[in-house]
């Protein structure tokens, strides 16, 4: 059996979701916070597998993919510290509430100027 691309996106987000279940089950936060952003990345790469031999395109959606992997992951390093604050929250809150949530709201923004360009 031969696979193409869209196969193998598919096979990503099986895994991804499987993943996402393990942690559900077995009470690993981890797991479940961390595959949110690998799941809304694979699903633009899926989006864009026409588009993505653009270098535009592909330089976009990667510098996309490099921020929005970096704030989760500082969000996620700072969930657990209760000590620092970060806009009056704690750091985890804060960076959700003042960086992840604009980012994700601008992510349909920048899959419309990925389509156009």
């Amino acid at each position: 059996m031969k696979f193409n691309k869209i196969d193998i996106y598919i096979n990503i987000i099986a895994l991804i979701f499987i993943m996402m279940l393990i942690g559900m089950l077995f009470n690993i936060w981890q797991l479940v916070f961390y595959t949110i952003p690998l799941l809304s990345i694979v699903l633009m790469y899926l989006g864009e597998t026409d588009e993505i031999k653009r270098l535009f395109s592909m330089i976009t959606l990667l510098s996309f993919s490099v921020i929005t992997m970096t704030v989760f992951i500082w969000a996620g390093s700072g969930m657990t510290r209760l000590d620092a604050t970060f806009g009056g929250f704690s750091v985890g809150s804060g960076v959700f509430i003042y960086i992840i949530w604009p980012l994700m709201t601008v992510s349909g923004i920048v899959y419309a100027i990925i389509r156009k360009a």
